[in-house]
């Protein structure tokens, strides 16, 4: 028999074996019978808001929850609304369907009209139902779906509504139940923050979530529900940690788990913890009121560990580690810093992290500043002003917030007027760059007052054979540091690349041995990210390796990048790198090409074509000035 046939009669095989297991896996009008008791009883209550999350990973985690032979003092309960298409006959777009899961089917327990899932009236009719239907000892609740951190919430309702689920929305509808959780989860990205956390407290024991991306296929839903049967009287934390590691032993085997982060909090520490929060905070205020203070604090800022998206091709999530930034301001902030650090490790009772953010402490925190520009995040501050937990945060954002909207109210302070905002105005405009090539090094001088400055690097670029020149992003390897006033470097020759082909890269993290770049592209025609660590030279910060940690795709300057967006490159995926022209920034394409049979290889590469580069200076507002184009 030819090797063709038997791939034929596999396939098949396959085939008829998927088709009889989605056949068990169906919509049921009737309840089977459950398995004997086996101790103190749980209702887990999973809110499931698909919109915008790809059909297969939404059915895959019904199917998931179907795989469990249920016991009586054991119910998980899911409510599905938000997405056109749910993968599986049975569940309806235009209705809210309540699900009981069971062995190798869902009982349909509840079908009302649709509604918008992001509304917190939605969320709190669920859980009351759900509580009166299911009464139980202990309660859970997991919210799944697409996460952006604190200033844009969570979920998509792609056909009744189209805001997300924000904080508020989720402290209103938990005050509105009649019981508190012992877990409140979110299968979402970068919902693991200190304003998440302080919003749910009064009404849950423990939280689990991530502060960064999660993995598109997210919890272990399997798992979960046989750890309830085989541990009914497990706490609260018990369960969370459990889900936790499991989290984290699925994303592995998926490949992801260079990206996986999770975290169990004790949301009985959050009063102590949002008090330590403002001390530090209001320090951290009181150094953007004068500008030697607030150029030492600006400078620093860069280095701390930033979650989610961070470029205008991914959008942006705002958000950073809460104990990062501790650590990052401690030699300055001094006692404030020093207790915060201390109820963040009470506060984070287990938090597992990939090789992506080696800083990260578990927890994260709003934190408005784009590194791609330096601009402040308008539409970001707006909603973190309605879900803030500390007045002082509140003011150093506003106090970062310089030339944004921030709805002033009566009597509020224009920090447009401030001293430092004063003294800064005064000094810019004097700051001007000098920049040279000779023979084959690139130099650059900076005249002015350099307390004004917060950052300096080198934009490459390469000319094509129609003398057209587009961005190849930036490096950062050179002679200098800030506040040194001269900068060296050899001309480029090398850019992070994909099999040979020149990326446009821009560092959306930064470590002292490892960063982390995007590059936009188009994946078989759609436009997506590539994300790449890049390890470096602690004293040289020379790009020593590079590692490919996933693309994602149907991403939006608004919506910023989710986890369940990810994809793996495989073979014959055909990319096209995108760039941008050095004179008038609009994207072009570049030469497609395929992925072959090897496993891509990401690292630098040569450039292609003529090389040029030029100087930039950011300053502490995030302004930057440019120095004239050197080389080809």
């Amino acid at each position: 028999m030819s090797v063709r046939k038997i791939k034929s009669i596999i396939a098949i095989m396959l085939s008829l074996m998927l088709i009889s297991s989605c056949a068990q896996r169906r919509v049921q009008l009737e309840r089977n019978a459950a398995l004997p008791s086996t101790g103190d009883a749980w209702s887990v209550f999973v809110y499931m808001c698909g919109g915008n999350v790809d059909t297969d990973i939404v059915s895959d985690t019904l199917y998931e929850m179907m795989r469990v032979p249920y016991t009586e003092n054991v119910n998980f309960i899911v409510q599905t609304g938000g997405k056109s298409d749910w993968g599986i006959d049975g569940i309806y777009p235009d209705y809210l369907q309540r699900f009981v899961m069971q062995k190798g089917s869902m009982f349909l327990a509840s079908q009302t009209a649709g509604a918008d899932m992001c509304a917190s009236d939605t969320l709190a009719d669920f859980l009351n139902w759900g509580i009166s239907s299911y009464p139980a000892k202990n309660y859970a609740l997991i919210l799944w779906g697409q996460g952006n951190g604190t200033g844009r919430g969570m979920g998509y309702d792609e056909i009744n509504g189209k805001s997300p689920l924000e904080t508020e929305d989720i402290y209103y509808a938990l005050s509105l139940t009649s019981k508190n959780f012992e877990l409140v989860g979110f299968d979402a990205s970068c919902m693991g923050n200190i304003e998440t956390a302080a919003a749910i407290a009064p009404y849950a024991k423990y939280m689990l979530a991530s502060e960064g991306i999660m993995s598109p296929s997210g919890f272990d839903y399997q798992r979960m529900a046989q750890y309830l049967i085989d541990n009914p009287s497990a706490s609260g934390r018990e369960l969370g940690v459990d889900t936790c590691n499991a989290y984290i032993e699925k994303a592995k085997k998926d490949g992801m788990g260079n990206i996986a982060m999770s975290a169990v909090y004790d949301l009985s520490k959050m009063s102590e913890l949002t008090q330590a929060f403002d001390g530090m905070a209001g320090m951290m205020a009181f150094s953007l009121d004068r500008l030697d203070y607030a150029s030492n604090l600006m400078r620093k800022l860069e280095y701390v560990e930033r979650l989610g998206g961070e470029t205008y091709y991914e959008g942006f999530s705002d958000m950073a580690d809460l104990t990062n930034l501790a650590e990052t301001v401690q030699d300055d902030m001094g006692a404030t810093a020093d207790e915060l650090l201390r109820v963040l490790k009470e506060a984070v009772v287990h938090n597992v992290t990939g090789i992506t953010h080696p800083y990260a402490g578990g927890m994260g925190v709003y934190f408005p500043v784009s590194k791609s520009d330096g601009a402040i995040i308008t539409d970001s501050i707006l909603n973190y002003c309605k879900s803030f937990t500390s007045h002082q945060y509140l003011e150093f954002v506003r106090k970062l917030a310089i030339n944004q909207t921030t709805e002033l109210g009566p009597g509020e302070e224009d920090y447009n007027n401030s001293d430092a905002y004063w003294a800064y105005n005064e000094l810019k405009d004097g700051t001007d760059v000098q920049s040279s090539y000779g023979g084959a090094a690139v130099s650059a001088d900076i005249y002015g007052d350099m307390s004004v400055v917060r950052d300096v690097d080198i934009l490459m670029y390469a000319t094509d054979k129609d003398g057209r020149r587009y961005e190849l992003g930036r490096c950062y390897d050179m002679e200098g540091e800030v506040p040194d006033t001269h900068y060296q470097r050899e001309m480029p020759g090398k850019c992070i690349s994909l099999n040979g082909h020149n990326l446009m890269a821009e560092r959306v993290q930064r470590g002292y041995t490892a960063d982390v770049y995007s590059a936009p592209v188009y994946l078989n025609d759609e436009i997506a990210e590539l994300r790449i660590l890049a390890q470096k030279d602690e004293l040289t910060h020379k790009i020593t390796g590079c590692k490919l940690i996933g693309v994602w795709t149907g991403m939006t300057n608004i919506n910023s990048v989710d986890g369940r967006d990810m994809k793996r490159l495989r073979m014959f995926d055909k990319i096209t790198p995108v760039y941008h022209t050095a004179e008038t920034y609009e994207p072009v394409e570049g030469k497609s090409f395929r992925i072959g049979i090897l496993s891509p290889k990401v690292g630098e590469a040569p450039i292609m074509g003529g090389v040029s580069c030029r100087f930039e200076v950011f300053d502490i507002y995030g302004k930057c000035r440019q120095g004239e184009i050197l080389g080809n």
